[in-house]
This record gives structure tokens, sequence and C-alpha cells, in this order.
């Protein structure tokens, strides 16, 4: 496991740490290519430390709560009136044939220790449909994760709110296009 730093190209959670990553550069007035990647070790890794594909925060809800240890964001989805979340999370370990990384045992047993450690976590978030009754405590800049119904999946999709002339708007890197 090795930090990859891709400018050019980002998926959703990438565009989400890169850009996070960047403003933390700036805001601490580290404006080397060093700084950046540090930045962007720090909030893609647990504790920002590599060691090895099960250190990188492969679910969203774990990246949150590990940034949020680093003070690096906060979760406000419970303060904005969210619901609990009791889903398991356990996408990756049992879809095991989907990641090259876990065919060794070592690697799935400490993806599996993570997963059992984030269902113990009290989880909130925001049903779809009561989404538009919170806009007004959403700001510019918030990220935003989108739940998904796939079993064992946190969330499917990351973003930012970004505000302009015409209101609240979805910052994201989409899929296509």
């Amino acid at each position: 496991e090795h930090l990859v730093v891709n400018v050019r190209e980002f998926d959703c959670v990438s565009f989400i740490e890169c850009s996070l990553a960047l403003a933390r550069a700036i805001k601490l007035h580290g404006m080397t290519p060093e700084d950046y990647r540090y930045q962007l070790q720090l909030l893609r890794y647990r504790g920002g430390v590599i060691d090895g594909y099960p250190s990188r925060l492969h679910y969203f809800i774990d990246w949150v709560a590990d940034n949020e240890k680093k003070k690096a964001v906060r979760n406000i989805s419970r303060d904005l009136g969210g619901i609990r979340d009791v889903r398991k999370v356990n996408f990756m370990s049992t879809h095991r044939p989907s990641y090259a990384q876990l065919a060794r045992d070592d690697v799935n047993d400490k993806i599996m220790q993570t997963e059992h450690r984030l269902n113990l976590m009290q989880r909130y978030f925001i049903p779809k449909e009561k989404v538009a009754a919170h806009l007004a405590m959403i700001h510019s800049g918030d990220i935003i994760g989108v739940t998904t119904s796939i079993a064992g999946l946190d969330c499917s999709h990351t973003g930012m709110a970004a505000e302009d002339n015409n209101g609240m708007k979805f910052l994201h890197a989409p899929l296509t296009g």
C-alpha cells in the first residue's frame, strides 16, 4: 500500500479527499506538494499512517469517524436530525472475490475487524425524503455521503455542498461524464 496522488482523474471519494487536502494545506500555510501529500495521507489512512491495505479508510463512515478524531471534519448528521442507521456494514468481507487484496486471510481478517467496529458505532443519516427540509442547515463545503440500499454498504456516493446564486448544489465526481 502506498499513497497514490492523482489530480487529473477522480472518483467521488478521491475528489473529496483531494479537495479537502488542498484546502487544509492552504489553510495551514502549506503550499508545497509535500504539504498536500501529507494532508492527503492524513485524510485517507487510519490515523494518517499507511500500514497496509486495511489502514485505508474504505468505508465512508470509517473515513468520517477517523477524520473527526483528527479534527479534519465534524460529523453533523445527528445534529441535523439524522436517524440511527442500524444496517450492518460488511460489503467488503461478503464480496471478498471483488477485492484482490482480500485474498490474504490476514488482510481479510483486519477488514472484518474494521467492519465489526463500525457496526458497534452509533451512525446517523438523513432519509432522502427529509433532505430538503434540512438544506438551510447545510453550508458550502459540507461533505455529503449518499447512503445506499446495497446490503452491507454504508454510502454509494460522496460529494460536497456548493452554493451559488441559484441555491445549494451537489458538487461531485460522477461515475460517467
